[in-house]
């Protein structure tokens, strides 16, 4: 397996980021798990629950007014992702031991 060398090394620091980049990652299951809307197999998931003939459609006004506040949230900048990432040089040392 070939190992990737990191763009830089030591800390990056991330203030205010763009919370439209963290739109995409969003794991909506588990948000219509805690309303209690869970469609049925093989309709379970997002996005397939919009399909399920039982809860389909509440999901759905669930979903599009979680967007709404979500695009309130971003364009009134009333939370901001802060972040800290930091790659530094190891080695291995032996078999279960990391020198840095």
């Amino acid at each position: 397996m070939a190992i990737t060398k990191p763009s830089f090394l030591g800390t990056k620091v991330y203030l205010d980021y763009d919370l439209n980049r963290v739109l995409e990652y969003i794991d909506w299951d588990p948000f219509f798990s805690t309303w209690q809307i869970r469609g049925k197999y093989p309709n379970r998931t997002f996005p397939k629950i919009f399909k399920d003939k039982t809860v389909g459609e509440e999901a759905k006004k669930l979903y599009d007014n979680a967007k709404k506040m979500l695009a309130d949230i971003i364009e009134n900048k009333l939370v901001e992702a802060r972040g800290i990432v930091g790659f530094y040089p190891a080695n291995q040392v032996d078999i279960d031991d990391v020198e840095i």
